[in-house]
């Protein structure tokens, strides 16, 4: 078992593995061999909220993983509620967070670092372009301004109410759609910061939930 990737006083989440369930984030009380104490955000009588009967995901956002777990004893400990689970397998990666990538519809504005043709001063301003696809390293966007391989641009848009301000470089390059005639672009983030890289790694482990765990409501 790879328990080690579960740390004493982080968070984890849990949600049913077999039926639509809500997912509940709890903190990890103790680790040992195969199981993991975690305090229970029930009061100890509310069990049929988490019945022993049913299998459960226990999945992490820092660490991008999960293991399927069956819940073992409700107990007391320190005088608050606590469930124990007994992992099941040896869990498996969520992807790496500058792997892992989702669809998505997220709008977003974008402009060339530096204008190359004077002629065409648009290129200097901010444009509307929509990312159809995420990663922690990276975006498809879709959009009519027109680029090329290679050029730096800046891009803004917003995850979950945050905002985000990043650069980037296109990588590649998709054509156009019609009757839009909009093109699209594989985008490179460059030099990302460490408050933005955690926002998008929040979303896409939301998003991966949604998706590898289609069970959580």
């Amino acid at each position: 078992m790879y328990v080690q990737r579960i740390r004493e006083g982080s968070s984890l989440h849990i949600s049913e593995a077999e039926k639509q369930t809500k997912t509940y984030t709890c903190k990890v009380n103790k680790v040992e061999s195969n199981t993991v104490l975690l305090q229970s955000p029930f009061f100890m009588w509310d069990h049929e909220r988490l019945p022993p009967s049913s299998l459960y995901w226990l999945s992490s956002q820092e660490y991008l993983f999960r293991y399927k777990a069956a819940i073992s004893r409700y107990i007391m400990k320190d005088g608050f509620p606590h469930i124990e689970f007994v992992l099941l397998d040896e869990g498996e990666s969520l992807q790496k967070r500058n792997d892992f990538r989702v669809s998505c519809h997220i709008p977003a504005r974008i402009r060339l670092w530096e204008n190359k043709d004077p002629d065409e001063p648009n290129h200097n301003e901010l444009r509307d372009g929509t990312i159809i696809n995420l990663s922690g390293g990276g975006a498809k966007l879709l959009t009519k301004l027109k680029m090329e391989k290679e050029d730096r641009v800046f891009i803004y848009f917003r995850l979950n109410g945050e905002e985000l301000f990043l650069n980037g470089e296109i990588k590649a390059k998709y054509g156009n759609s019609t009757p839009s005639q909009q093109f699209q672009y594989g985008i490179m983030f460059c030099d990302v910061s460490a408050a933005n890289q955690q926002k998008i790694v929040r979303y896409l482990f939301h998003a991966q939930n949604d998706r590898a765990l289609p069970n959580i409501g």
